[in-house]
């Protein structure tokens, strides 16, 4: 006795394969691809060379003598919601380290203000020499905004390019 045969499936409805494609389709390096397309019309200009916004290894203090070292030979600034511990970096960039406690909240909100002190110090303009920094975050800075948490890291920030104090 032979296997029934099963019904032979048709072609998809709404399949996408490259043989059902409509011709101006986009299709990467295609004719109507938006990547490669030029603006147009009038008061429109080609976007400006942006700078990279990623936050790679480089930029990262990783290893734990690093940190140990910038907690024993760094200077110590302390602020409302931020502690930088800053020593010269021996690489060609400036580095960022975020230390913070369990106490402070769960892995949802210390993964959020490690988030937060990464974007703030990728905006940083004022760190122009290459320096290790590392960023204890002290009790209770989970529960601020954005907006207090920068301008406490504006003004540590400040302090470090001037070299002491406010």
């Amino acid at each position: 006795m032979a296997a029934p045969s099963l019904p032979v499936a048709g072609p998809r409805v709404g399949s996408a394969s490259p043989s059902e494609a409509p011709e101006d389709s986009a299709v990467p390096g295609g004719p109507f691809d938006p990547m490669l397309s030029e603006p147009s019309g009038p008061g429109r200009e080609a976007p400006a060379t942006r700078t990279p916004e990623s936050f790679g290894r480089n930029r990262r203090v990783l290893r734990r003598a690093d940190y140990l070292e910038t907690y024993s030979s760094g200077r110590r600034l302390v602020g409302r919601w931020l502690v930088f511990f800053v020593r010269p970096a021996l690489g060609p960039c400036t580095r960022l380290g975020v230390t913070i406690t369990k106490k402070t909240g769960s892995a949802v909100v210390r993964n959020r203000l490690r988030r937060r002190l990464r974007e703030l110090f990728r905006r940083c303009a004022g760190l122009r020499t290459p320096l290790d920094v590392v960023v204890n975050v002290r009790p209770g800075a989970e529960g601020t905004d954005f907006a207090e948490l920068s301008r406490d890291f504006e003004k540590l920030v400040a302090r470090v390019g001037a070299g002491g104090p406010p």
